[in-house]
Formats: structure tokens, C-alpha cells, sequence
């Protein structure tokens, strides 16, 4: 793609034929009232006045009470590639507009990709997928925020900012269709310089029933939601193996276990290498001791650390461990105490819930492509995926198509739009309602009308 210097055009919108909105995503409220829209076309039609040129552009439109609308040009779209498909996401705590959408070559090669705008400037654009070979739609996004800590070379804790945008998109490739996620992560307000795919469908979701096969629209529109807690966010999708509308609950792991879990191993690694602690009680003490000291700095319940040493020696008491050199025991007591903490922490102490399904996820800040194996070992960033509930799929019509998870990922309306109706159906128990619908006039257009339902089943 053609990089230029960012560039920003502000142009009135009298007299501008107002171009009509694909769906919903394509609009977003901010704090202050304002009202942000994105528009994919020709240049020329974008921006009337401007040279004629016939390259396929993006248009952020910015209205604000009182003011005279604001149009800017999207950077580094105005390439020879067609942008289509973007969607809007509005983080309220940072006062961020966040914009993603599929930046195409030709019919099959396309790429996503990600902006911010804040504050009158935009970010430098990150592209998500990592190759053109596959054609791509639907992209969404979310975003969860959080703080942890690490030690310096002092010992001291430090803190850390930490976002991360859940990128989500659907695509078909040689292997058939399927739905990807990738966690993109800036610590510090620094983009860690990589961000891992994961393709869903490969979890095994959930056991083939009696569900028909979706529309192609409805299969196309995988989406990303906030959580019911801010720190997570839920996934619904069609699952292309089981032909049954699944969703999925995804949370950033606390950055502090992964960190202690990392100092720790470290560790166990050296002391297993220099002649440390002999024998593996000597060990697992060793271990436990550390795990105390290093959490309680990063203020981390001494509950749950006194309950990570038990695993940590338990571990280290093994038998079977007893042939593995001291790197390979250090990463297996690692994976434990990451493993074991993550689950105590969704499901807490003493208590035990019915998952249908869960995977842990761990990616290093940098890129394993570009590490030399004589680099320095890089702390990992986790992610826990649940399979939240499982539905069939619910009979809809070829129409363009959304589906509104509820933030516990427990229920879902998957609405579909025909002619001057936004017609919809809710999961139930048992299945899923008759075919409702709400009519679009005057009063009620298409953004609100998926803001209503999205309202309805939000707290489901």
C-alpha cells in the first residue's frame, strides 16, 4: 500500500448527498455527543471538489452539536487497493475512536487492517493479517484495558499499561471458511510489534447436531462484544463445522501470573543448570519461597500464591519429571502455574463451574519469527478462551445480517434486515423465537434499531 504523510481534509457536508449506511458498525456516538460515521467510495464522490479520481478511499464524517460537520480522508487509504467493509468501535475510558476494514488487492487477496483517532490524530496503521492469500470480510472489534506489573532489574515492581483490541474477521482460504481472532496488544501505549492469529474454528467448538446450514450472510458475520465486566469480551460466531451458532467468552489473563510465573521458571532454569538445591523437595521449597516473594510484590493474594507452591512442588515431585533437563522442568512448572491460576481465578477458590470448553493462549511481546535463538526469553501475554453457550442455527433469510451476543455470552438476536423491516429472532431455551420485527421510518432508523436489541439481550 502507498504510505503518505497522514493527511486530514476538512470539508463541509452541505449540499453533500448523503450516501446510505451499509450497517450499523459504520456509526459510533462519542463522549461528548458527537457523532462519527465512516463511508467507503471513489474519491471524487467522498470529496466533491477534489480532482476527479476514481480510487476507492475511507471517510471519517465527525458531527458534533452546533458545528459544521467535519470530513476527514482515512490515511494510507487512498492507494490503488479498494477499502471496504469498516466498522467502528468507540472506547469511552481513552475517548478513542478505533476503525478497522478489509484494505483488497483484487477479488481473493486482502488484508485488515486498524487506525485509531484521538484527540484530532491518528495512529499509524497496523495490518492484522499476514498475508493477502485468502479473501476476508466482516471485521469488528472490541477493546479491553487492564494494569500489571513486573520487576525491574532491581526487584522492584513496575506498572504497566496494558490494551488490547480483539480483532475478529471472517475469511476463506484453501482450507475452507473460517473465522480468526487476533489479540493486538500496546503496552505503554507501545504496540508490542506482532499479533498472533488464531483461527477458531480448529478449538472444536461444540459436537455436530441437527442444525441446518446458515445463510452466507449469517456465517459471514462473526462479531466481537464487550463483556459483562469491561475486562473480557464475547464472541459469536457460526461455527462452519458444526453448523451451530456458538459464543465465546475471551479474557486477558492478569498480566502479574504470567510475570511471576516467567521470574520463577527463570529461576528454576539456572538453579537446575549452576548446582542449585539439591533434589527436588530442595527444589519445590525453592520454588514456593520465590513464588511468595515475588507476588507479594506484585501484590498478588497470598492465597492464591501459597496454593501455586503446592502445584509448583507437586510438579516437581513427579516421577515422570525426573528425566527432563532443567529448562524443560522450568517450562512445564510454568505452563502449570499459568494453567492452574487462570482457572482459579475465573472460577475462584473452592468453587467449581461447568465449562463446555476452555483453551489457554500465551503469546511472547515479540514476534518468535524475529528472535535469535541466543536472544533474551520474552515475558508472554495470556488469553482464555471459554465456550460460553451453543446454539443451533437459527433459520434467517439471504439478507445482510448482525448478531448481538449478550455480555455473558450465555444468549444472542441475530437480525437480519428486508426492505423497511429489521426483522430478528432471540435464542430461548429450547431453540430460538418466531421471526420478529421492527419497522424502519422516520422515526426509527437502522442504527437505532440494532441499538434496541442490542440493548434487549445485552444483560442476558
Amino acid at each position: 500500500m502507498r504510505r503518505s504523510s497522514l493527511v486530514a481534509i476538512l470539508l463541509a457536508l452541505a449540499g453533500l448527498a448523503p450516501a446510505a449506511l451499509a450497517d450499523q458498525r459504520q456509526v459510533a456516538l462519542g463522549a461528548e455527543g458527537e457523532l462519527f460515521r465512516v463511508e467507503a467510495g471513489p474519491l471524487r464522490q467522498l470529496f466533491p471538489g477534489a480532482a476527479e479520481d476514481d480510487r476507492t478511499a475511507l471517510a471519517l464524517s465527525i458531527a458534533r452539536p452546533g458545528q459544521p460537520v467535519q470530513r476527514l480522508l482515512v490515511p494510507d487509504t487512498e492507494g490503488e487497493e479498494s477499502e471496504s467493509s469498516p466498522a467502528l468501535f468507540y472506547e469511552e475510558s481513552s475517548e478513542a475512536l478505533y476503525l478497522i476494514w478489509e484494505s483488497r488487492i483484487n477479488f481473493i487477496h486482502s488484508q485488515v487492517r486498524l487506525i485509531s483517532y484521538t484527540a484530532g490524530y491518528w495512529s499509524r496503521a497496523i495490518d492484522l493479517t499476514g498475508t493477502f492469500f485468502s479473501f476476508k470480510a466482516s471485521p469488528s472489534l472490541a477493546v479491553t484495558r487492564d494494569t500489571f506489573s513486573t520487576l525491574d532489574d532491581d526487584g522492584n515492581p513496575v506498572q504497566h499499561r496494558r490494551t488490547i483490541y480483539h480483532a475478529l474477521w471472517w475469511e476463506e482460504s484453501g482450507s475452507g471458511e473460517r473465522v480468526v481472532y487476533s489479540p493486538v496488544v500496546l503496552v505503554d501505549g507501545v504496540y508490542i510489534g506482532w499479533n498472533p492469529l488464531l483461527v477458531l474454528n480448529d478449538l472444536g467448538l461444540g459436537v455436530p447436531g441437527d442444525s441446518l446450514p446458515s445463510t452466507v450472510e449469517l456465517a459471514r458475520a462473526p462479531t466481537v462484544q464487550p463483556g459483562k465486566d469491561g475486562s473480557s469480551v464475547v464472541v459469536a460466531m457460526i461455527d462452519s463445522r458444526t453448523s451451530q451458532l456458538v459464543e465465546l467468552d475471551v479474557s486477558p489473563i492478569a498480566g502479574e501470573l504470567a510475570a511471576v510465573s516467567h521470574a520463577v521458571a527463570q529461576d528454576l532454569s539456572v538453579q537446575g543448570q549452576t548446582g542449585g538445591p539439591v533434589g527436588t523437595a530442595a527444589l519445590g521449597e525453592r520454588v514456593r519461597v520465590q513464588l511468595v516473594d515475588f507476588g507479594l510484590r506484585f501484590r498478588m493474594h497470598p492465597g492464591l500464591l501459597a496454593v501455586l507452591g503446592g502445584v509448583a512442588q507437586t510438579e516437581l515431585n513427579d516421577p515422570a519429571n525426573a528425566s527432563l533437563s532443567a529448562p524443560e522442568l522450568a517450562e512445564k512448572v510454568r505452563v502449570q502455574l499459568v494453567d492452574f491460576g487462570w482457572k482459579m481465578d475465573f472460577q475462584g477458590l473452592g468453587q467449581a463451574r461447568d465449562l463446555l470448553g476452555s483453551w489457554l493462549f500465551e503469546f511472547p511481546c515479540a514476534n518468535p519469527a524475529s528472535v535469535t535463538k541466543d536472544g533474551p526469553a520474552s515475558p508472554l501475554h495470556s488469553i482464555s478462551v471459554r465456550l460460553a453457550s451453543v446454539h443451533p442455527t437459527p433459520s434467517t433469510e439471504p439478507a445482510p445480517t448482525t448478531v448481538h451476543p449478550s455480555r455473558s455470552g450465555a444468549a444472542a438476536i441475530v437480525a437480519w434486515q428486508v426492505g423497511s423491516e429489521l426483522r430478528y429472532r432471540e435464542s430461548m431455551t429450547d431453540g430460538w423465537s418466531e421471526v420478529r420485527s421492527l419497522v424502519l421510518d422516520t422515526n426509527l432508523d437502522l442504527a437505532a434499531a440494532h441499538s434496541i436489541l442490542e440493548q434487549k439481550v445485552r444483560d442476558r
